[in-house]
């Protein structure tokens, strides 16, 4: 496994860590780094980030500066999330169908019904 060497260490407070991920919608058609959850809150060395080669063979440069990997900082919480899996019910179809209709009306009712808290 190749991984990209990074100088920098990322510290959060107690309780946190961050998620790594490729940056999101950046495609990048000559490595595909890896994502991945780091402790930062304990681990506070440099994070290098594991990739695969994904360009074909040959010689390949990344322009300077060009992004690599996107932090994404979030508090763990000790209590589990109470999940339910259940069949939807018709109640719940109907809403999805309501809010699938309204999207295709294109008139900005999501923007509408973001803002509203509903």
């Amino acid at each position: 496994m190749m991984k990209f060497h990074n100088p920098w260490t990322i510290r959060t407070p107690r309780g946190w860590s961050c998620l790594f991920v490729p940056p999101l919608n950046r495609p990048n058609e000559v490595v595909e780094v890896l994502s991945g959850v780091v402790d930062t809150d304990v681990y506070v060395s440099p994070i290098n980030f594991p990739f695969v080669a994904v360009a074909p063979d040959g010689v390949h440069t990344l322009p300077k500066g060009a992004p690599l990997m996107q932090v994404i900082p979030f508090a763990r919480e000790d209590e589990g999330i109470d999940g339910v899996i259940r069949a939807e019910s018709e109640q719940d179809a109907a809403e999805s169908e309501r809010v699938y209709r309204n999207t295709l009306a294109g008139d900005g009712w999501y923007r509408r019904m973001s803002r509203s808290g509903r």
